[in-house]
């Protein structure tokens, strides 16, 4: 098949296929394909299969819940009873308080020179929220002094690499000035997504609310470190919060009331141990404003706060595997691999499989390993690459199937041509080697035959006969290889496919042949001469290994095999009788004991185009005698061949024996242009011999043959037929004895008395 179009095609589609992938993959619209299908599908699963029941002890919830709202009158605490409550817990001696709140107003009555007295004497550092935001409108001088605070307060180092944005932070009121020990910011990216560290204007930057609560934040390079713990962020440089169920946060939370009616009664609060970390949530009452949009659905933006929270306290991050390119690489390679190697079946089958792997690899991975891997765009680049590679070689395969069947269509048994119409893609003509019994047939006297009828009888006899033959190669389970004019190629033991071989070719061959033969008889004897050309056919048979290929181009097909052993099957053809068929000795090896005890094998030697001497092959006569001979004669008739010379039955007198090639003859007959014999070698067809009359004790012979004008003799075979067992009968021209000495030899034959007999000689 003609493969490089094809797959120069499928390797520029594939190419194509890995960079779209990849720029998707970088693209907004890779990152929606992430954000609204692939962690939503992720989380989702994790929460059925392994849902994360608890959070971490150290983290004490207390939340501005529905019971708080209805029972303080209001949505928010006076700045006095916040400091109440800091005060309480305060003597607990926790880590750090951190309230998810944005302090930017304040009752006008509240007194603040005494509240930032009661402030000033807490121990424990309290965390409050700020805003990035890139709104103009926003008042100046909260402006400048949440930038002042941010650039004083800084405690993230090596940020220098950040990309500097145009954002402004947003704190507390400005009359809250120096209320809170540190600030943090709260934006949420969405899609359950923060940006750890802003890099603000001036050369301030603000951590994440949430990350407050880890040790010495530092860039080292190109990574974010907690302490000595890396946490991983993807190439936005965002970190992709590790997000529990709402029911976690909400069976792990209390209400804030009751924290600050003991707050207000000087009682101290229960629960808390040194080293908590106390987080206050304001905004969880019915109605209120602050949800935001995660995998796990929208929710509080302060269950997102605690899920950062609860990682920097256990180090429970999300690990990225982001390398696109490579990930788009290996599945649209895999994939044009599984496209162009599988059958359909197979290939639905594979790639469902493939699908399923993957996904189930990376729901695995994140269930089990938190590692997030960004399989949907990989994974559609598979599919699609796959299909189309897929697609591509059906294409091909129906179209060469189709270019197959109109090709090989007559030349291949029913049943093969079917299998290639079904399973086009079994079947190979690759050049290769293979052991085979190849089949040469042809028409005898088909050039005369053409003289005495019309082009179109010519015609529909010649396709008459090669269907006759298509049919009994077909039957044995051979292949039509090739027509010529009026000779055809076949063989036995391969079918175009590397799978499907066969040991009993040999026999198979001998069996057609016979069929053949067998059938050329009987129309032979059926139709009259002056109606129907009469066609024998001589088949040559040659076992031996030959090259297998296809000769067609881009539009044809024409397997066909070549060696030196098709040329052997075609000069024992060549070599053969009428009738008869005349096999190699690999062939007469290859049968079975069976077959060759069943049938009689005659061993004929013939002579070959490049080979010295004589080369031992093996004649069958597929019909009997008397059948033979009938349908030569009216194959002789058809021909009309007539005898313009008289033949003489010949017996030497005492003292005179022949000998062709050393071996001692009898003579049956002569005449001026050849002679008849019997001998105990069967010799084939056109073998050319030398022929040696001596004379022993007849002087007269003696002298006779001192005058042959030449030496040796030379005749030719033009015909054989087994006479008994080991005596054969022959019939050979003369090749270089002059035509007035063969005159002169009947003569002296007649003068000499010797027994001639006019006959008609044996044809």
């Amino acid at each position: 098949m003609q493969h490089r179009p094809f797959l120069m095609r499928g390797i520029f589609f594939a190419v194509v296929a890995v960079l779209l992938a990849t720029a998707i993959s970088y693209s907004r619209l890779g990152s929606s394909f992430d954000n609204q299908v692939t962690i939503p599908t992720l989380f989702q699963l994790r929460n059925s299969f392994k849902p994360l029941a608890t959070i971490d002890p150290r983290i004490k919830i207390y939340a501005f819940d529905n019971s708080t709202f209805q029972r303080n009158g209001s949505a928010d605490f006076s700045l006095e009873q916040w400091i109440a409550i800091f005060e309480n817990l305060d003597k607990q001696s926790p880590r750090m308080i951190l309230i998810d709140k944005y302090f930017g107003a304040f009752r006008s009555q509240d007194n603040l020179q005494n509240l930032r007295k009661r402030m000033d004497r807490l121990s424990v550092p309290v965390v409050v929220g700020s805003f990035v935001t890139e709104k103009e409108n926003v008042d100046k001088d909260i402006v400048r002094r949440a930038a002042s605070l941010a650039r004083n307060q800084t405690v993230v180092s090596g940020f220098d690499h950040l990309t500097q944005t145009s954002e402004i932070l947003v704190g507390p009121h400005p009359a809250l000035q120096g209320f809170f020990s540190q600030l943090g910011h709260m934006n949420h990216k969405g899609h359950g997504y923060i940006r750890p560290v802003v890099r603000l204007p001036e050369g301030a930057a603000s951590l994440h609310l949430a990350l407050m609560v880890g040790d010495r934040p530092r860039f080292d390079g190109r990574r974010f470190f907690l302490g000595e713990s890396a946490v991983p962020f993807d190439r936005q440089q965002s970190i992709l919060v590790n997000l529990r169920h709402r029911s976690v946060y909400m069976k792990s939370s209390y209400s804030l009331w009751p924290l600050l009616q003991r707050s207000e009664r000087l009682i101290p609060s229960k629960g808390i141990s040194e080293g908590d970390i106390v987080v206050i949530l304001p905004k969880m009452f019915t109605g209120n404003t602050d949800f935001v949009d995660t995998p796990m659905g929208s929710m509080p933006g302060g269950f997102v706060l605690l899920s950062l929270i609860d990682s920097v306290l256990q180090k429970d991050w999300i690990e990225y595997i982001e390398y696109p390119f490579l990930w788009n690489l290996i599945m649209v390679i895999g994939g044009a691999w599984l496209g162009y190697r599988k059958s359909h079946l197979i290939f639905v089958l594979s790639m469902s499989s493939v699908v399923l792997a993957t996904f189930g690899l990376a729901v695995s991975a994140f269930i089990f390993f938190n590692l997030y891997i960004s399989w949907l765009v990989p994974l559609n680049a598979f599919l699609v690459t796959s299909i189309f590679w897929h697609a591509e070689r059906n294409r091909q395969i129906e179209r060469r199937a189709g270019i197959a069947e109109a090709s090989l269509e007559g030349r291949l048994p029913p049943q093969l041509m079917q299998d290639i119409r079904l399973h086009p893609e079994q079947f190979t003509f690759a050049p290769v080697d293979r052991r085979v019994s190849v089949m040469f047939i042809d028409l005898v006297n088909f050039a005369t035959a053409t003289n005495k009828l019309e082009p179109r009888e010519i015609f529909l006899q010649l396709r008459e006969m090669i269907q006759l033959i298509s049919h009994h190669v077909h039957d044995q389970g051979g292949i039509v290889d090739n027509v010529i004019g009026d000779g055809i190629l076949c063989f036995f033991g391969y079918h175009y496919s590397m799978d499907i071989e066969t040991s009993d070719h040999a026999e198979q061959a001998v069996r057609c042949a016979m069929a053949i033969q067998r059938d050329c008889v009987k129309r032979s004897l059926e139709r009259s001469q002056d109606a129907f050309p009469i066609l024998p056919t001589r088949i040559g048979i040659n076992t031996t290994v030959v090259h297998f290929g296809d000769l067609g181009g881009t539009n044809s097909i024409r397997p066909t095999l070549v060696g030196s052993g098709v040329n052997l099957a075609s000069r024992l053809e060549s070599s053969c009788e009428p009738y008869r068929v005349l096999i190699s000795d690999n062939s007469y090896e290859d049968l079975s004991a069976e077959l060759t005890s069943e049938l009689t094998f005659f061993q004929r030697f013939v002579s070959l185009k490049h080979y010295k001497g004589l080369y031992s092959a093996w004649e069958l006569i597929p019909i009997e005698r008397e059948t033979l001979n009938r349908a030569l004669d009216r194959f002789q008739d058809f021909r009309g061949m007539e005898r313009f010379e008289e033949r003489f039955a010949l017996s030497f007198p005492e003292g005179c024996e022949a000998y062709i090639d050393g071996r001692k003859i009898q003579l049956v007959n002569i005449s001026q242009r050849g002679l008849a014999f019997r001998s105990s070698r069967y010799l084939g067809r056109e073998v050319i011999i030398q022929l040696d009359i001596r004379a022993t004790s007849n002087r007269r012979w003696h002298d006779f043959l001192k005058d042959i004008p030449v030496r040796p003799i030379f005749i030719q075979i033009v015909w054989g037929m087994p006479k008994h067992e080991n005596l054969f009968h022959h019939g050979a021209r003369f090749i270089n004895l002059p035509q007035a000495f063969r005159r002169d030899l009947i003569h002296l034959l007649q003068a000499s008395q010797v027994n001639l007999v006019s006959e008609d000689g044996v044809s």
